[in-house]
């Protein structure tokens, strides 16, 4: 379901009604809400003027004077309207909608008299509690909740913590706005953008559409953007050339099975694909946020479901024997291997070769637009080489061949081009074909080792050679200091160069010393034609060649916590909220660096301080417990004043150690599955009893303490 909300800021001329006329066609909603019709009579013909007349149905007030007057229109194909309620500010429309039951849309238009505010309040109120629990409001509130919904101007009214308060009481959800944070504008040469028009909705809302978004609509005319919320953005239509998506393919599988399996069968015997089955659109998004050159976008392609179909097939059984035939050093797409292990050899190869004080460099490349200048005749060549057979040769030859695009630009297409080389980024297939490919750069420096041309670093106690490590494209080299043999590593990335097509990006080729001057360094990276570089250097996403016990180590796990810390409206989340955003979002975050380095108490602390300041902040003064990695030591009965917020693991572990626990400890009765979604639950054992929190306050937690015997939960014993 598709709903526009608008401020058009009067219909009265022709001109304007046909501007949005205009706009209704081109996005084709199924529901509208227009503020500020300024228009007394809201006849057939007036619609008619506005939208289309044909299969539609609407709700109006008219206007008062020169001001209000609000119009709601939907499709009656789509939604079955049973009951309209209209208030002064607003209009209720009671919708019978398959598989949900009674669906409530509102439409509203705030008054800007903080006299009739009261009066507004009271009216929205009554119609959550006629509408509860599917429903969905929205319009222009004329009122922002939050001071970052206005940009320049100094007033800020304080009717904002009456909306804030209204959104709270009705538990509504307010989604955050796409594509920009205001929906108004003053278009004055500096001017006071607010955010004024949104769509509001409950948790059942929630419950029966989780995939709404709200976004902002470019903008047509008056001084508000109008407004969207897509219920359903993402299975209407896919953004491949067919729009169609797999989930199409399930529930019509009784319908198009027959023909899939005939493409199916087609594709075995021949290995050829249709052209407009492998046809693509290419997106480009870009890398960073401010754009200037066609290098600083990523090319996307958009491919059709029944290609992607085929590809997965492909990819599925390519994926079972990759192991097989790919090196050990590539981590990347290989079944049993995983990043984290790239990232810890690599350390442990350069901590062995600090510590044995020899000299070393470590070379660091990146492929530029790797997947872009794969040879498909080179593919095919390694693809025979490593024995696939004739047939499955074939069918990435069919799967490559057929391949066209057309560039998406501001959603129009230009003309269609031929493929002649490369894979595309958002194919199945690709990343297991890039990787056979890549895979003879390590077999090129194996054969080099071979033949002594190539020392590599000696590591662990059976002194085994490592020239290299490689994840996808990301290929780091370990060399010692001799020229000849940095110049014999020169030379084989020529080679692969040349003959397979990929160009070393420069801006991502550095050379780090190990127990060298930095003048020798110097001197081997203008051998290599490369940056000289200091440590630590990021690889994978992880420091290497740091020191994981110095608290600069950790700077920028700190930077990304404070950043997050800094997007969050604390002053305006209850304290349970802010709980669960800690232990949801904040506790995981560090996690990337936790699973390879062990974290100073200092670091610890630090991060620990500022969870504890963003969850007591503006809570005022008394009792404030930290976030507990223990039980406080005994777990006797547990105080539950304030709020303790554990691990799952660090609460086990103290469970476990009590001398008075049970010696089997009835996990499966940890979590109650019962418990609302919302409520963040833990246990706590004493004497045979669980206690399970039932009910999460602002300073406190509602207990209730249940019996636990060996046939099951017994019954409730007391609250505390």
């Amino acid at each position: 379901m598709k709903i526009i909300s608008w401020n058009t800021k009067g219909l009265g001329s022709r001109k304007k009604r046909r501007v949005v006329k205009d706009f209704l066609r081109l996005e084709n909603p199924d529901v509208v809400m227009i503020q500020e019709t300024k228009s007394v009579v809201c006849d057939r013909r007036f619609v008619g003027s506005v939208w289309t007349i044909r299969n539609k149905e609407w709700a109006a007030f008219p206007a008062c004077g020169a001001s209000s007057g609000n119009l709601i229109i939907w499709d009656s194909k789509k939604l079955c309207s049973e009951e309209v309620v209209i208030g002064s500010f607003s209009i209720s429309v009671k919708f019978a909608l398959d598989g949900c039951g009674p669906l409530w849309l509102s439409v509203v238009y705030g008054p800007n008299s903080s006299l009739l505010r009261k009066d507004f309040w009271a009216e929205i109120l009554d119609i959550f509690g006629l509408s509860y629990p599917l429903w969905c409001v929205g319009g222009d509130f004329n009122v922002i909740r939050r001071s970052s919904e206005k940009l320049g101007g100094f007033r800020l009214t304080s009717s904002k913590k009456d909306f804030d308060g209204f959104i709270r009481e009705c538990e509504l959800l307010d989604l955050p706005l796409r594509n920009t944070p205001f929906t108004r504008s003053n278009m004055q040469e500096s001017p006071v953008c607010k955010r004024l028009d949104q769509f509001l909705y409950s948790n059942e809302w929630e419950h029966f559409f989780p995939q709404s978004l709200q976004e902002v609509l470019p903008k047509w005319t008056s001084d508000h953007w109008s407004i969207v919320l897509d219920t359903n953005p993402f299975k209407d239509k896919a953004p491949g050339p067919d729009g169609f998506t797999i989930i199409v393919f399930q529930y019509c599988w009784n319908v198009i099975k027959e023909d899939l399996v005939r493409v199916f069968a087609e594709f075995h015997r021949n290995g050829i694909i249709n052209q407009s089955t492998n046809a693509s659109f290419i997106v480009l998004l870009p890398k960073k946020s401010m754009t200037k050159k066609i290098s600083d976008f990523r090319p996307i392609s958009l491919i059709t479901g029944l290609y992607k179909i085929i590809a997965k097939v492909l990819s599925g059984r390519l994926r079972g024997v990759l192991h097989e035939t790919i090196y050990s050093t590539q981590g990347a797409f290989v079944q049993g291997r995983q990043i984290l292990d790239v990232v810890l050899i690599a350390n442990k190869i350069v901590d062995e070769k600090r510590r044995s004080k020899k000299e070393g460099v470590v070379f660091k490349i990146d492929f530029e637009k790797a997947y872009n200048h794969v040879s498909w005749d080179f593919l095919d060549h390694v693809l025979e080489k490593k024995g696939f057979s004739p047939r499955w040769r074939k069918w990435v030859r069919g799967c490559l061949s057929a391949v066209s695009f057309v560039v998406l630009v501001n959603g129009n297409t230009k003309e269609w081009v031929k493929a002649a080389r490369g894979l595309r980024q958002d194919d199945p297939l690709s990343p297991f074909l890039f990787t056979l490919v890549v895979d003879i750069l390590s077999r090129m420096l194996l054969r080099a080792k071979e033949r002594n041309s190539l020392e590599g670093f000696r590591v662990g106690r059976n002194r085994t050679r490592v020239s290299h490590l490689q994840f996808a494209d990301n290929t780091i080299f370990f060399s010692n200091t001799c020229e000849e043999e940095l110049q014999t590593l020169k030379s084989l990335l020529l080679v692969f160069r040349h003959i397979f097509g990929l160009k070393v990006n420069l801006d991502k080729r550095n050379l780090f010393g190990i127990n060298l001057d930095q003048n020798h360094l110097s001197r081997l990276a203008e051998l290599l034609d490369c940056k000289a570089s200091d440590w630590p250097i990021l690889y994978l996403g992880l420091p290497l060649g740091g020191n994981p016990k110095a608290c600069g180590f950790w700077d920028p796990v700190i930077e990304r916590i404070s950043r997050r810390l800094d997007e969050w409206q604390k002053a305006y989340l209850f304290f349970g909220g802010r709980i669960t955003l800690i232990q949801s979002c904040l506790i995981h975050m560090p996690s990337y660096f936790l699973s390879l380095f062990k974290i100073p108490a200092s670091v610890s602390a630090k991060i620990e301080r500022l969870q504890r300041d963003f969850l007591w902040s503006g809570v005022g003064e008394g009792k404030r417990d930290h976030l507990g990695n223990d039980c406080g030591g005994t777990l006797g009965r547990v105080q539950l004043y304030g709020i303790r917020a554990f691990t799952v693991k660090s609460f086990f572990l103290a469970l476990s150690q009590f001398s008075g626990a049970s010696p089997v400890f009835p996990t499966k009765f940890i979590w109650n599955s019962q418990v609302p979604f919302k409520v963040k639950s833990f246990v706590c054992m004493e004497n045979q009893q669980i206690i399970f929190p039932t009910l999460l306050f602002d300073y406190g937690v509602e207990a209730q303490i249940i019996s636990v015997r060996q046939d099951g939960l017994g019954f409730l014993n007391e609250h505390f």
